[in-house]
């Protein structure tokens, strides 16, 4: 007996992504350009007013351009040499938003950011001065289900709360055992910005979006640890930085890869099995096989919440690793 596949470790060069300013700026790479992982990919500004200067004043200066606080604009050259032209000398950092014959509107910021890609890939798209389409590659951890914004950060790999060290700052944290509400406490509390875990019990993941952890669920709902073979799979990228995807429930290890995955759709299933359900009273919940049973119905074991259930084959996918 077959049944579908959910791979949740697999190689890929073709994932799309937008990464976008926080601020409209301006983007560096052009179109077709390839990207690395900690490449500067634009810088945005946080506009607080719009100044229009004379076009007299600002003829030399063309849209995108950065002012400073003490530079000197306009002006004649030669009158300038004998203290009778010196120009107008601006009192606020600007960035050129348009150009007319008749005027340049200029937008005084106080707040600057920077764009960092966060992964390795190559341009494929943009929108001018707010966000750019990568064609990414690396390895892909999958999960079911995840909350919270898009971060970029160190991995660390924790197998318990014993282990956990004061180091955990501004990390992404692979936490392979089952998930106790200390737990959640002791990380929040050292500053992690991501969490991946096998699966949480319904308190615990309305907990986690109340205090905007954002995190992944690999299995799915309930007290699951992540399966051994993953953590295994997963021991090498320690240290490694990541783009964690809770959108998508998808954390990707950016890096070239030349020769992706061959995916397999399905999988053959015996007893012993581990296997995630998608009936709708069940949805997420992970267990293993404890018998095939006549009609195309499977037996199966849910670790969540420890009973034994009876459902159709196709009420179930597969989880699997593919590299």
């Amino acid at each position: 007996m077959k049944i579908p596949t959910r791979n949740l470790l697999y190689k890929s060069n073709s994932i799309l992504l937008e990464r976008r300013l926080k601020y409209k700026g301006q983007l560096f790479p052009k179109k077709g350009e390839i990207v690395n992982i900690f490449d500067v990919l634009g810088k945005g500004y946080k506009i607080d007013q719009l100044i229009e200067l004379p076009i007299e004043i600002a003829k030399n200066l063309q849209v995108g351009d950065k002012l400073k606080n003490g530079d000197v604009i306009g002006g004649n050259k030669l009158l300038n040499l004998i203290g009778k032209d010196k120009g107008v000398k601006i009192n606020f950092n600007g960035l050129v938003y348009s150009k007319t014959k008749e005027k340049v509107i200029v937008g005084e910021y106080a707040t600057e950011s920077q764009l960092i890609s966060g992964v390795y890939g190559k341009v494929v798209d943009l929108i001018e001065g707010k966000s750019l389409l990568i064609k990414a590659s690396g390895l892909v951890i999958q999960g079911v289900e995840g909350y919270g914004e898009s971060v970029f950060g160190e991995l660390k790999t924790i197998v318990s709360v014993t282990t956990v060290n004061p180091k955990l700052n501004g990390k992404v944290v692979l936490y392979s055992e089952k998930v106790t509400r200390e737990t959640l406490d002791m990380l929040i509390a050292e500053g992690v910005i991501g969490i991946i875990v096998g699966g949480l019990i319904s308190d615990d993941y309305w907990y986690l979006i109340k205090k905007k952890l954002p995190f992944i669920m690999i299995h799915g709902f309930g007290d699951i640890a992540i399966d051994t073979a993953l953590v295994l799979e997963t021991s090498d990228l320690q240290n490694r930085f990541v783009y964690f995807r809770p959108g998508v429930s998808q954390v990707l290890v950016s890096e070239n890869i030349v020769k992706p995955s061959i995916l397999n759709q399905f999988e053959e299933i015996n007893i012993g099995s581990a296997v995630i359900s998608i009936s709708p009273k069940t949805f997420g919940s992970y267990g293993k096989v404890e018998e095939i049973l006549t009609g195309g119905k499977l037996r199966v074991n849910f670790f969540d919440d420890k009973i034994k259930k009876d459902l159709m084959y196709y009420d179930f996918v597969s989880p699997t690793i593919s590299i």
